[in-house]
């Protein structure tokens, strides 16, 4: 699940703790991981934090809390150096895919990355996944994964524009396939209990054309 996690928003930092903040408006999703991830975090309560966007030059509020520093390898797993150093001197280090994805490609990892970069279209029954952090070879790979690991047909779409002109991108589930999906996203409650929003609704039964109404049994 962690995994999952660090896949959206998850953040690890050189200690090795990973920070799960939030927006105010997502406390259920804090106190969700709060209470899964009681073996792996500290004893402090989530925190109310003031966060400054850079973008719109306004603040906003957050929930966080850390986990302690068991994951010193996540951060070498999960970030590779840019080349470029801070001003404090230390390398600048960018999120990027781990090349052992495939091992973890889980539906728990699946759920918990839905539950941070899942979106659901309003036009169709389907799901999507937002990417555009992810690079174009990042792209395909997950693409693939949900292929070879699921089989699950996923397509890589534009997703809009960003208010800068860049070009969003996501990984779309279309109808034929949302049954399964769904299915693999509702395997922890963590989507229906945070965000079921996200959610189209179960897909009636077919109708069973051999069947007798209850009028006509014998």
């Amino acid at each position: 699940m962690m995994y999952g996690y660090l896949a959206s928003d998850g953040y690890v930092n050189k200690y090795g703790n990973i920070a799960i903040q939030q927006s105010v408006e997502k406390l259920k999703f804090v106190e969700w991981m709060h209470a899964k991830f009681k073996d792996y975090r500290t004893e402090t309560t989530d925190q109310s934090i003031s966060v400054a966007k850079e973008t719109y030059s306004e603040k906003t509020f957050a929930k966080r809390f850390f986990t302690r520093c068991f994951f010193k390898g996540f951060r070498k797993t999960w970030y590779q150096p840019t080349g470029e150093s801070d001003e404090k001197g230390d390398p600048i280090l960018k999120k990027r895919l781990p090349k052992n994805l495939a091992g973890v490609f889980s539906p728990y990892f699946i759920a918990m990355w839905f539950a941070g970069d899942g979106l659901k279209p309003l036009d169709h029954r389907g799901a999507r996944f937002e990417v555009t952090d992810k690079t174009p070879a990042e792209r395909i790979i997950l693409k693939n994964l949900f292929k070879r690991i699921h089989n699950l047909d996923v397509k890589i779409v534009k997703n809009g524009t960003a208010r800068n002109g860049t070009a969003m991108w996501a990984l779309a589930v279309g109808s034929a396939e949302y049954s399964k999906f769904r299915k693999i996203v509702t395997c922890i409650d963590v989507v229906e209990t945070c965000f079921p929003y996200k959610l189209h609704p179960n897909a009636p039964a077919p109708l069973n054309k051999n069947r007798r109404p209850k009028s006509m049994a014998i």
